[in-house]
């Protein structure tokens, strides 16, 4: 058995009947969904990753059940569970769908590619379908592009104007994060902005041709802080639009 099913069994015969035994949330198992979000969901993972549960409800369940339940990692709950690192938390489905029509990376990498453990109250088909009917995927595609080629239309003067090495630094960093979204984008497939933008941005086939010419820019962003180098300004420059004219077409 392949890692991502062993853990995905895990998930929906373990994992997810012990959230919905919590003293907490059994009185509201009919109005609640647990659902599986994260690397184990999207299928990018691997022995050591850890195993998220959404607990997805209305505004009215999550108001009864959160102080119910003594949280040991801000919003979280994190324990091990066979051995398994598991972390579970309290989602109210208005606010994900509200991220998702703000185009929030996060919620497009955790709610998009979610699977649904226990959907007896309906809540994670009613997201999906709100997903699809709203053709958000289309839509984020669309705005990722133009805030790629925003960035880029902006990255020559702002490398000029930047002379703080930091200052410098972040004008990289923010344009390769640009390119590893639009790539995801591009390739149709899941984006943690958070714990692995370039492992996830990368597993596609585009992803995988362009892989080269990120570890470039990357290697760039490190010495852009010097002003003086301008074969690296002049090189991070060729890069980007290189990538850019790789998902342009």
């Amino acid at each position: 058995m392949e890692i991502k099913d062993k853990l995905f069994t895990f998930a929906k015969f373990v994992a997810c009947p012990y959230v919905l035994n919590l003293d907490a949330v059994k009185p509201y198992v009919y109005d609640v969904s647990v659902i599986l979000v994260g690397s184990v969901a999207t299928g990018i993972c691997n022995a050591n990753s850890d195993v998220d549960l959404c607990i997805l409800c209305p505004k009215k369940i999550y108001n009864l059940i959160y102080p119910n339940i003594e949280w040991n990692n801000g919003k979280y709950m994190e324990l091990s569970i066979s051995g398994i690192s598991t972390r579970y938390y309290l989602e109210v489905i208005e606010d994900v769908l509200d991220n998702l029509n703000k185009m929030d990376d996060l919620a497009f990498y955790l709610y998009g590619y979610s699977q649904p453990l226990d959907d007896v109250s309906g809540a994670h088909k009613q997201l999906k379908k709100y997903i699809n009917d709203q053709q958000l995927f289309s839509k984020r595609k669309k705005y990722i592009h133009n805030s790629m080629l925003k960035r880029r239309r902006q990255l020559t003067k702002y490398i000029d104007s930047y002379t703080d090495p930091f200052g410098r630094m972040i004008v990289a960093y923010d344009t390769v994060r640009t390119l590893l979204r639009a790539i995801s984008a591009y390739d149709n497939v899941p984006f943690d902005p958070k714990k692995h933008p370039y492992e996830t941005a990368l597993s596609g086939t585009t992803g995988q041709i362009l892989k080269p010419c990120i570890d470039d820019l990357l290697f760039c962003t490190s010495n852009i802080t010097d002003v003086s180098n301008t074969k690296i300004r002049k090189d991070f420059i060729a890069l980007v639009d290189n990538c850019i004219a790789a998902i342009s077409g």
